[in-house]
């Protein structure tokens, strides 16, 4: 009997345990994993198009005879202090507007404005867009974090794997060093670095997570290492004369790298839910960038005004949920014995 079902089949049996299509395979068989990675593609779509959603200027405009496309992100000299109601009413020509024609930093008249057309997610005490700011605090959250996560991530597989392989006083200090990171938990250590600081800015609070959460990353490396040096395969490339630096980047690192990549995954969303509580917490450089927690940190003095706290709140939770369910199913994907469990 033949079907969709039985050809798909087929298909992820043709697959070689250990590459890339296996384990992609084994980690879309998950509905939740499916709709994570969904979830993400989409936060990712709207951080790279943000301009095109809310942004003070047309997306095409026409001003004094000449065309210009995407002013928003070329910042032609000519439009400088202008807006899209200025280009509107004192210049002719035609223009193509973005959904919401208010950036993240336009200040309006309409102070804690409730939901309307033209503003869809309300304003905040400043006057501000919520939708432009929760919309362009996707592509602040998520491009922060990322960098943030790939920084400390990169540091802290590179010491564990080599504090794992070549053993001696180096690998015992580095486990006092993550022993030493790793007793103070990574939101008070940041938040108390960040208030510490005359001038807190992103660069400072940038490298303060990447010491707070490389040392979890060091020892999961670490820990795995280990575990694949004394495997046949290592002890044979070894026997044959491979270099250790040759053994460690081509053998050991590649079959190790699984927790590594499991603990981006979760931290991705982990930086996120940092920087949304230092915001909220209005501990940084606050009000030079769109950020979640900003927005939410104004409900403190305007209770009654809801929109401020539920829209980006609903955005911050969803891109939680998303990065756990994807963490999760990447888990289960590359450990073997875990799937083999689910499947039985």
């Amino acid at each position: 009997m033949s079907g969709p079902n039985s050809t798909a089949t087929k298909r992820r049996r043709r697959t070689i345990p250990g590459s890339f299509a296996h384990t992609f395979d084994r980690l879309t068989e998950r509905s939740r994993a499916r709709a994570g990675v969904l979830v993400l593609s989409l936060l990712a779509m709207i951080a790279i198009f943000a301009d095109l959603l809310a942004s003070d200027f047309p997306l095409i405009c026409s001003v004094d005879g000449t065309v210009y496309v995407l002013p928003a992100v070329t910042h032609p000299a000519s439009l400088t202090g202008l807006d899209n109601e200025q280009i509107a009413n004192a210049h002719a020509g035609f223009a193509i507007y973005p959904v919401v024609r208010h950036g993240p930093t336009t200040q309006s008249a309409d102070r804690v404005a409730r939901p309307s057309r033209g503003h869809p997610f309300g304003t905040d005490g400043s006057g501000r867009d919520v939708f432009a700011q929760t919309v362009h605090g996707v592509r602040t959250q998520l491009g922060f974090a990322l960098l943030a996560v790939v920084a400390y991530v990169t540091l802290g597989a590179l010491l564990g794997a080599l504090a794992g392989y070549f053993g001696g006083s180096f690998d015992f200090m580095v486990q006092r060093l993550t022993d030493t990171m790793s007793s103070m938990p990574s939101f008070v250590l940041v938040l108390c670095v960040q208030a510490a600081l005359p001038h807190p800015d992103l660069t400072t609070l940038f490298l303060t997570i990447v010491a707070a959460r490389f040392a979890e990353v060091t020892r999961l490396v670490r820990t795995e290492v280990v575990d694949v040096s004394s495997r046949d395969y290592v002890v044979a490339a070894r026997a044959l004369g491979a270099s250790p630096l040759r053994v460690l980047f081509r053998h050991v690192i590649p079959n190790a790298s699984g927790q590594a990549i499991v603990s981006a995954t979760f931290g991705l969303g982990a930086v996120v839910l940092l920087e949304a509580q230092l915001d909220f917490l209005r501990v940084g450089d606050r009000g030079r960038y769109a950020s979640w927690g900003q927005v939410m940190s104004d409900v403190r003095q305007r209770p009654e005004a809801y929109w401020l706290l539920f829209f980006p709140g609903v955005f911050l939770l969803v891109t939680l949920i998303a990065s756990n369910l994807v963490g999760e199913a990447l888990r289960d994907a590359l450990d073997p014995r875990a799937f083999s469990r689910k499947r039985r």
